[in-house]
C-alpha cells in the first residue's frame, strides 16, 4: 500500500509539473513592472556606455591632430630625417613628443573617461545578468513550491562566452593614447619607409568602439517597437511568445525586423545615421593611414573625406591610396556605398508611390477627360449633320471624307471611355451595366464583356409574342456575295433591337401593319448590308480590280443610300407614332362606350372597325436580326397574308399579296412607298458590279416590284406618266 501511494502521488506531481508547462507564461502585474523596469535600467547604462565611448573618441581624435597632424607633409624627408625616425622608432628616448603644451592634460582627460567608461560597462553587464536571471526564475514559476518543500532560487552562472565577450568589451575600451607616453614605429608600405606616432595607432584602434553605438540603436529600436506592455494589458500571449522566441530563431531576428520597421517608418534618419556610421570612421581611418604617407592629400583633413566619398561614387582617379590600410578602408566605402544608394532609391520610390486616395483621384481626372473627349466629338458629329443637312448642293468627296472621320473619332472616344470604365472599376456609372445583371435573372441569356461593353441578352419565349421564320439565302445571293467580297459570319450573334410592341396582345393583324414589320425587316437588313459593304471596301482596297476613283464612288453612294434610308425610317416612325395616338383615341372611345351602354348601334360598329384596325399593329414585335442576315416572321394562315422569306441581300424570294398587287395608276406616294424605292437603290449601291442587276427587283412607278429587264423595257415604252418614266429612267441609269 505505501508503494502504490508514493507511486500514485509520483505521477500525479508528473501530472501537474506537465500542465504547468503547457501553460501560458501569464505573468502578474508585479512581474510585468519589474521586468519592464530592469529593461529600461539596462538601456539607460547602455546610453551612458555610448555617452563615454563617443567622448572618448572625441578626445583620441582632438589629440592626434594637435600632436600628430603637424607631420602630415607632402614634401618627402630628407636623408637625416629619415634617420632621426628611425633612430626615434627603434628607442623611445628619442621618438617625436607632443609639442602642444597641453597635450599630457588632454591625455589625462581621456584616460580619466575611459575609467568611466569601463565601470559603466561592468554596472551594465551586471543589471544584464539580473534582467536574465529574474526572466528565468519568472518563467519557471518556483515549481518546487507546488510540493510543499523549501523554496530555492534557481541561479543562473556566468557562462564562458557572456565572460568572454565581457573581457573582449572591457579591452577594446581601454585602448587610448596614454598620457606621458611617446613611441614611434617604422611601416614599409611598398618599398616606402612610413613613421607612425603611438597616438596614431591608438586612435585608430579607438574607432572600433563604434560598435556602442550600433548596440544602442538595436536597443532602442527594440524598446520602441517591440513594447509588450500593450499585449500584456491586451492579454494577447501568442504574440508576447512570438516575441519572446525572435532572439532564439536565427531565420528572424528581432534586431533585423526592428531595422525594417524603422527603414518603413523613417527611411531619411536610417539612411542619414548607416551612411556617417560607415563614411566617417573610413574616412578618418584613410587620414590616419594615408597622413604619414607624404602624398598630396595628406595636407587637409576634408581632402581624404572627399577621396573616399569620390572613389565610392564617382572615382575621379586623380588620387589613390598608398597605403594597405587605406586602401581596405576604400574598399569598405565602395562596398558600402551601393548599400546606402539602393536604400535612398527604394525610400524615395516608396514615398513617391501614389495612395489610394490619390490613384482613385487620378484615375477620375482621366475618366473626365475621356468624358469631355467623347462630347467633344458628339458635338462633331451633330455640327457635321447639320451642315450635311443645310447644303442645297450635293455634298462633295472632301465633306464626305470628312464626315466618316468625324464618325471614326466619335467611336474610338467612345471605346475608349467604355473601355476605361471597365478597366478601373468605374462600372456604377454604366446604367446599361447595371440593368444588365436584372435581365439576365427574368430572362436566360449571357452577359460578357468586350472591349466596348455590349449586352447580350434574349428574353424567354413568350407564347402571345408571335416570331417572323429565318431567311433563306439562294445561289443568287451566294454569288453575289462572293464577288463583292462579303465575308459574314457563320455563327450568329443576337442583338436586341427597340421594340416596337403594343399593349395589346390577342388581336388580328392587319395588311398596314404586315407590310411595316416587312418594311422595318428590309430596312435593318439593307442598314447591316449597307455597313458590310462600307466596311468591305474600306479594308479590301487592294482586293478589287477597280480604280480608286470608282471605289470612293461606290463608297459615296453607300453613304447616300444610307442617310436616305434613316430618313426614311424617320418617316415610318412618325406614321407608327399615328397609328399608336389613333388607337389610344379609339381606346378611349371604347371605354367612354363600355360605360354608356346607350350608344347608337352605328357608333358600335364603326369602333369595332377601327379597334380591328388597331389589333392589326400587334405584329410590331421585339425582332431579333442575326448577324448572318436572318429574319423571323410570324406565321400566316393559308388564308391571310403569306409569308416574307428574304436573303442576305435583301431580295425578296416570296413576296406578299400587298406588293403583289398593282395599285392605281396614280398611286399617293407614301413613306412606305418612298422606302421600297429606296431600298431598291440599297439594293443597287451593294453591288460591287453592274453585271448582277439584272438579278435584282426593283420599284417600279406603279408599286409593284419587276426585274431590271422589265423595267427597262417599261422604260422604253410610253406612258401616259411621263414624270414616272424619267424618274424610272434614272434609277436605272
Amino acid at each position: 500500500m505505501p508503494k502504490r501511494r508514493a507511486e500514485h502521488k509520483v505521477a500525479k506531481a508528473i501530472i501537474q509539473i506537465e500542465k504547468l508547462r503547457s501553460e501560458k507564461n501569464e505573468l502578474t502585474t508585479q512581474d510585468r513592472e519589474l521586468i519592464q523596469s530592469l529593461e529600461r535600467g539596462v538601456y539607460r547604462r547602455q546610453t551612458w556606455v555610448v555617452a563615454l565611448s563617443l567622448l572618448t573618441l572625441a578626445l583620441g581624435i582632438l589629440i592626434n591632430e594637435v600632436c600628430v597632424s603637424p607631420d602630415y607633409v607632402t614634401q618627402f624627408p630628407s636623408e637625416a630625417e629619415l634617420e632621426a625616425l628611425a633612430r626615434g622608432a627603434s628607442n623611445s628616448a628619442y621618438a617625436r613628443s607632443c609639442d602642444w603644451k597641453y597635450g599630457n592634460i588632454l591625455k589625462s582627460l581621456c584616460s580619466l573617461s575611459v575609467i568611466c567608461l569601463l565601470v559603466a560597462i561592468l554596472i551594465r553587464f551586471k543589471q544584464e545578468i539580473q534582467l536574465k536571471q529574474t526572466k528565468k526564475r519568472l518563467q519557471e514559476k518556483n515549481i518546487f513550491h507546488m510540493f510543499g518543500s523549501h523554496a530555492r532560487e534557481h541561479l543562473i552562472k556566468i557562462t564562458k562566452r557572456e565572460l568572454f565577450w565581457l573581457v573582449a568589451e572591457l579591452g577594446i575600451c581601454m585602448i587610448h593614447p596614454f598620457p606621458f607616453y611617446k613611441n614611434d614605429y617604422e611601416w614599409n608600405v611598398l618599398g616606402r619607409p612610413l613613421f607612425y606616432r603611438f597616438e596614431s595607432i591608438m586612435c585608430a584602434l579607438m574607432l572600433v568602439r563604434l560598435f556602442h553605438l550600433w548596440s544602442w540603436i538595436l536597443a532602442s529600436l527594440y524598446l520602441l517597437f517591440f513594447n509588450l506592455e500593450s499585449s500584456y494589458r491586451t492579454q494577447d500571449f501568442e504574440l508576447i511568445k512570438s516575441v519572446q522566441q525572435l532572439s532564439q530563431d536565427r531565420g528572424t531576428s528581432y534586431r533585423m525586423l526592428s531595422f525594417k520597421i524603422a527603414m518603413s517608418k523613417s527611411p531619411p534618419a536610417v539612411i542619414a545615421v548607416c551612411t556617417i556610421m560607415v563614411l566617417m570612421p573610413c574616412s578618418y581611418l584613410f587620414r590616419l593611414s594615408e597622413g604619414p604617407a607624404y602624398v598630396d592629400h595628406s595636407r587637409y583633413f576634408w581632402d581624404q573625406v572627399w577621396n573616399v566619398l569620390t572613389q565610392a561614387t564617382t572615382g575621379y582617379g586623380m588620387t589613390s591610396p598608398a597605403t594597405h590600410i587605406g586602401r581596405m578602408a576604400c574598399f569598405v566605402c565602395i562596398a558600402w556605398t551601393p548599400i546606402v544608394i539602393a536604400l535612398t532609391t527604394a525610400s524615395t520610390t516608396s514615398s513617391l508611390k501614389l495612395s489610394g486616395d490619390e490613384d482613385k483621384l487620378i484615375k477620375r481626372m482621366n475618366l473626365n477627360q475621356l468624358h469631355l473627349k467623347l462630347m467633344e466629338a458628339a458635338a462633331s458629329v451633330i455640327q457635321q449633320w447639320w451642315r450635311w443637312r443645310g447644303s442645297w448642293l450635293m455634298p462633295s468627296e472632301l465633306l464626305e471624307k470628312h464626315r466618316l472621320d468625324t464618325m471614326t473619332g466619335f467611336y474610338k472616344a467612345l471605346h475608349d471611355f467604355n473601355r476605361f470604365k471597365i478597366s478601373n472599376g468605374f462600372t456604377h456609372l454604366l446604367p446599361q451595366l447595371q440593368k444588365a445583371p436584372a435581365k439576365l435573372r427574368r430572362g436566360s441569356g449571357s452577359f460578357s464583356f468586350a472591349s466596348t461593353p455590349r449586352i447580350e441578352a434574349m428574353p424567354r419565349p413568350d407564347l402571345n409574342r408571335p416570331l417572323l421564320p429565318p431567311r433563306t439565302r439562294d445561289g443568287c445571293e451566294a454569288e453575289q456575295e462572293a464577288r463583292a467580297g462579303l465575308n459574314l459570319t457563320p455563327n450568329p450573334k443576337p442583338l436586341q433591337i427597340p421594340s416596337l410592341r403594343l399593349p395589346d396582345r390577342n388581336l388580328s393583324s392587319s395588311q398596314p401593319c404586315n407590310e411595316i414589320i416587312e418594311m422595318l425587316a428590309d430596312i435593318t437588313g439593307e442598314i447591316r448590308h449597307l455597313s458590310e459593304r462600307i466596311a468591305s471596301l474600306e479594308e479590301e482596297k487592294t482586293s478589287f480590280d477597280v480604280s480608286r476613283e470608282a471605289k470612293a464612288g461606290q463608297i459615296l453612294t453607300c453613304f447616300k443610300v444610307h442617310a436616305d434610308v434613316m430618313e426614311a425610317m424617320a418617316e415610318l416612325r412618325h406614321e407608327i407614332r399615328q397609328l399608336r395616338s389613333t388607337r389610344a383615341d379609339e381606346h378611349g372611345r371604347n371605354a367612354r362606350s363600355r360605360s354608356q351602354p346607350m350608344m347608337p348601334a352605328s357608333n358600335d360598329r364603326e369602333d369595332m372597325g377601327r379597334e380591328k384596325a388597331r389589333t392589326r399593329e400587334d405584329l410590331l414585335e421585339t425582332i431579333s436580326i442575326y448577324s448572318n442576315g436572318s429574319l423571323q416572321a410570324p406565321p400566316r394562315s393559308p388564308g391571310g397574308v403569306s409569308c416574307l422569306v428574304s436573303h442576305a441581300s435583301g431580295d425578296l424570294e416570296q413576296l406578299p399579296p400587298l406588293f403583289q398587287q398593282p395599285r392605281a395608276s396614280h398611286p399617293q406616294v407614301t413613306p412606305r412607298s418612298k422606302m421600297r424605292r429606296i431600298l431598291d437603290k440599297a439594293r443597287l449601291a451593294l453591288l460591287p458590279s453592274p453585271r448582277l442587276a439584272a438579278d435584282i427587283c426593283i420599284s417600279s412607278p406603279h408599286g409593284h416590284l419587276m426585274s431590271l429587264p422589265e423595267a427597262r423595257e417599261m422604260s422604253a415604252t410610253p406612258s401616259k406618266d411621263t414624270a414616272s418614266s424619267h424618274r424610272l429612267s434614272r434609277e436605272l441609269a
